[in-house]
């Protein structure tokens, strides 16, 4: 923290390893935010106490607390060392912090600023100069997903407000707009209006005024993976055509004007007509954009071939930045799906981006890029997928079966895929409904309607897109395997200028929508077709719809107000329905999809 300006800087979280660096380097103005755990172990509590630094200390379930770690924390407090302690009702009761109707701090700790929290009740913050604890509600959340982390995003929420010099009920309130995030999505953070240049620019010599959050929630706006780049030739147009192929969210975060380069035998607006949106950066700087991709992503995969200024500099941005970097190049073909697979579990990989060569440079290693990118994406996709529910052994397609009937989207980038896999390219080129395969027959159609044949039994399994399965399925529909390909959010959409509250609501999707409003005096109307139309023009205040990129409601001012359901390619079967070819063969698909199948071994 500045001394004088008391801004804060930095937020260091560091190695256990590493914390004696840490302590040597403290001074007067840091706050060390340690679990008590720590204080219990001597060795650590010795070199903390021997540090010029103040403590923060979350509780963190330590079931009780010896003498000497007592007696050291009342000493720590006494000096005023302690500014704050972080723990749930029954944390500070069992400790004797607090007493047990919760009326009063103990006397020791009458310097220290103690928050209890309690679940869903409200939170009581224990001051000196304070008769009795103040009690702030809070509010309740929807659109929950999990409860992981919501504890630590209320500390670091409150210690970053109150080292602000923030009010105590204004620090309460900013906490608990970072629980609701994390409450939301895994990937979520609150709005900061930070411009990219005062983050990096001075670093690259490079000014930007781009927001930290726009960009950044911009580009998080996905389920499963997804891919940015740069969107240069080369690499990075290799990694937005491949992840398009596959259905995975990607953007090209380029330089102002699109600048790319200007390689001979591409044409200028190729990126244009491959990726599926495009972001621009306030400067035309090449650098500030590499920078900015390997920022607002959650890793990068890097192919250099030749050592180029460009993937050198992608190196020191990730250096630099504290980003995770896998160079693919150097890997052994037959270690990319196991390796992307570790990389993207360890580092929680959502959104990836993909840097290195341009077109010029690549020359004959083209090929392998496209190989290896291919490989990657297809890995890191799968390695995001919920595992199936059941495998299909594989000694059914041993078994000399006739008559079965799989069926699979006419939706253009699924069909030609299954076309891909299962070698029957000609049947998809010519728009057949239905196409002969291994004695059985793959039926071509649309996600509602193949749902409908496997309810009713006319499809022994079928191919389509979750989302389809919440609106049309019923409790005959049983899910056998989900992929992490063809991915798309269910979400509410509105205009951009759109002020609560929301009165109406149309959907090619009513049954979600209606389950999605619960029991809300909000009117839900069934429409055909696009649903951006019936909210441009005000006929209703959003709508329940697909996004994958965005495009078609950024370019009608309109935005992805709330996620609601995350939505991909599933197998599914009629429940009780004998397993047959039709399940083996769909199992097969995602597993080719997901380089599971012994050909990638």
């Amino acid at each position: 923290m500045d001394s004088i300006t008391n801004d804060t800087h930095a937020i260091i979280v560091q190695p256990r390893h590493q914390r004696t660096q840490v302590f040597k380097g403290s001074e007067p103005d840091d706050l060390f935010l340690v679990m008590l755990a720590e204080f219990d172990d001597p060795s650590v509590a010795e070199q903390l106490e021997a540090t010029a630094a103040d403590f923060a200390i979350i509780l963190a379930d330590l079931p009780k607390m010896t003498s000497h770690t007592r007696n050291r924390i009342f000493r720590l407090a006494g000096t005023e060392r302690i500014k704050y302690i972080f723990g749930t009702a029954a944390e500070l009761i069992n400790l004797d912090l607090v007493s047990t109707t919760e009326s009063r701090a103990n006397p020791n700790l009458r310097s220290v600023e103690i928050i209890l929290t309690d679940g869903p009740n409200p939170v009581k913050i224990y001051k000196s100069g304070l008769d009795k604890p103040l009690i702030l509600p809070v509010q309740n959340v929807s659109g929950v997903q999990n409860y992981l982390g919501a504890g630590d995003a209320y500390v670091s929420g409150y210690l970053l407000s109150r080292l602000s010099l923030t009010p105590i009920p204004r620090a309460h309130d900013e906490a608990l707009q970072e629980v609701a995030c994390t409450l939301r999505s895994s990937t979520a953070r609150r709005h900061l209006d930070v411009a990219i240049g005062d983050l990096f620019g001075a670093a690259i010599e490079r000014p930007s005024e781009q927001t930290n959050f726009a960009l950044f929630d911009r580009v998080h706006k996905n389920c499963g993976l997804g891919v940015i780049s740069c969107g240069n030739t080369g690499v990075d147009q290799i990694a937005l055509d491949t992840a398009s192929s596959y259905g995975l969210s990607n953007l090209a975060v380029m330089p102002a004007g699109r600048r790319r380069d200007k390689a001979a035998d591409v044409a200028p607006s190729q990126v244009i007509e491959i990726s599926s949106n495009i972001i621009e950066l306030s400067t035309p700087s090449y650098r500030n954009c590499t920078w900015t991709n390997v920022y607002i992503s959650d890793g990068t995969i890097l192919l250099d071939y030749v050592g180029s200024e460009g993937s050198n500099e992608t190196r020191k941005a990730a250096k630099q930045l504290q980003r995770p970097l896998l160079s693919l190049a150097e890997l052994p073909l037959g270690d990319i799906r196991e390796s992307v697979r570790q990389w993207v579990q360890r580092y929680g990989i959502r959104v990836v981006n993909v840097a290195g060569n341009r077109e010029r440079i690549l020359g004959l290693n083209k090929e392998d890029a496209i190989t290896r990118i291919d490989w990657a994406l297809r890995s890191g996709a799968a390695a995001l997928a919920d595992s199936p529910t059941e495998r299909v052994a594989t000694t059914v397609s041993e078994q000399p079966q006739s008559n079965w009937r799989l069926g699979v989207p006419r939706l253009a980038e699924v069909s030609h895929k299954f076309a891909e896999f299962a070698r029957c390219h000609d049947s998809v080129a010519d728009g057949q409904l239905v196409a002969h395969l291994d004695g059985g027959e793959v039926c071509f159609g649309r996600s509602l309607d193949l749902v409908r044949m496997v309810d009713r039994g006319i499809l022994d399994a079928a191919l389509v897109g979750s989302d389809m399965v919440h609106e049309y399925g019923g409790d005959n529909i049983e899910v056998i395997a989900q992929s992490g390909f063809f991915n798309c959010i269910l979400g509410l959409i509105t205009r951009n200028d759109f002020i609560s509250p929301l009165r109406s609501i149309a959907s090619q999707y009513p049954r979600v929508a209606q389950s999605l409003v619960g029991g809300a005096s909000i009117q839900v109307s069934s429409i055909v077709g696009t649903a951006e139309t019936w909210v441009s023009i005000g006929a209703y205040d959003g709508a329940i719809d697909t996004w994958r990129t965005g495009r078609t409601a950024e370019n009608h001012d309109m935005t992805l107000r709330e996620p609601t359901i995350s939505t991909s390619l599933i197998l599914i079967t009629q429940r009780n329905r004998p397993k047959n070819k039709a399940r083996y063969v769909g199992q097969r698909f995602i597993d080719w999809l997901s380089m599971d199948s012994s050909e990638f071994r």
